[in-house]
């Protein structure tokens, strides 16, 4: 299976200082679906 999660908005609010908050966050609710879908990460 394979998807994709995102996160968008206007620039306003989605500004360049706020982008490593929204990717920490996506990456956060991929890990979280990832591992309700069965996936074990090995690191």
């Amino acid at each position: 299976m394979v998807a994709a999660i995102s996160a968008s908005g206007p620039s306003f609010r989605l500004t360049e200082d706020r982008i490593p908050e929204a990717a920490a966050a996506v990456r956060a609710a991929a890990d979280e679906v990832s591992g309700r879908l069965g996936y074990l990460r090995l690191d």
